[in-house]
């Protein structure tokens, strides 16, 4: 075991394997030593070549330490035991924005909101990050951080920029979200894949308000096959209202439609005025509140 630890092992998956055979022949693996082990070849198989080919990775364990080692070890690699933790952690420190963009695009990071906010910082450690990229991570956060339980938990997010492709998965990814740069801004899309889930995101994420926009989502429940005679009811209802209201109240204003099914949620402008949809005595009503320091609008 002492010339293990002396000495600085090629670094492969070959080799950790090799140096984990020789540590159980030599009857001095324990328990943790193992899932450390584990840890490093699970992790470190899914890695890109640019991290494969270049990287230094330290094993530590109950105050010992062994060393692998490929290329110049650029790339650092750290597997140990954090305090309280019941499992072993696999932290890659990244000297450089490539090797750091290539990690992401072989698909290692899951999605969270706190993984898109610790990338973008991470971002800001380079100076040649493109503008255009930091703001489509900033376009992901700001649209990440809305989406309900049912997306943020089973969706996979990839970030279209700087001619890289690079994604974060949560789940199954089910849901689609694409972010791209186009004409200088940045675009949040997002496919949902079942009508239950279209109707979470309304609650949570405000379509345009038009009439045109609640049309649409209308027409988009119908074709999921969710559409109910309370939600039919409660839609129609709403674009009468609409239709019917002041421009400037159609120009800002949230309109929200409260159904048995969930709160669906539009939004046009500021959304200063409330207009709340919701069903009384089986028959369907509206209230319009209109911001405290303005008088109400004249058609």
């Amino acid at each position: 075991m002492g010339s293990q630890l002396g000495k600085t092992h090629q670094l492969s998956a070959g080799s950790l394997r090799e140096v984990r055979r020789e540590m159980e022949s030599s009857d001095m693996m324990s328990e943790s030593l193992e899932k450390i082990f584990q840890c490093a070849e699970e992790h470190f198989t899914k890695e890109p070549d640019c991290v494969k080919n270049n990287a230094k990775m330290t094993l530590h364990w109950n105050g010992k330490s062994l060393v692998f080692m490929s290329g110049r070890g650029v790339c650092e690699i750290n597997v140990s035991y954090k305090q309280g933790s019941e499992k072993p952690s696999y932290n890659v420190t990244s000297h450089s924005l490539n090797i750091f963009l290539e990690r992401i695009a072989a698909g290692l990071r899951v999605l969270s909101l706190a993984n898109l906010e610790g990338a973008r910082r991470s971002l800001d450690g380079w100076e040649e990050t493109p503008k255009s990229l930091k703001t489509c991570f900033d376009c992901a956060i700001r649209g990440f951080r809305k989406e309900p339980a049912c997306v943020q938990e089973n969706a996979k997010l990839v970030i279209h920029c700087s001619r890289r492709n690079l994604p974060f998965i949560a789940g199954k990814g089910e849901c689609e979200i694409s972010v791209s740069y186009s004409d200088g801004k940045p675009v949040y899309t997002v496919n949902e894949p079942t009508g239950e889930v279209y109707l979470a995101r309304l609650g949570t994420c405000p379509a345009p308000l038009s009439v045109s926009s609640v049309v649409r989502a209308r027409n988009k429940l119908e074709s999921f096959g969710v559409m109910t005679q309370e939600l039919r009811g409660c839609f129609e209802y709403a674009l009468e209202a609409l239709e019917e209201a002041p421009k400037r109240v159609q120009e800002n204003a949230l309109m929200l439609l409260d159904t048995t099914r969930g709160r669906m949620m539009f939004k046009s402008g500021k959304g200063e005025i409330t207009i709340t949809v919701f069903s009384m005595n089986g028959e369907f009503t509206h209230d319009v509140k209109m911001p405290k320091t303005n008088c109400p609008p004249r058609k």
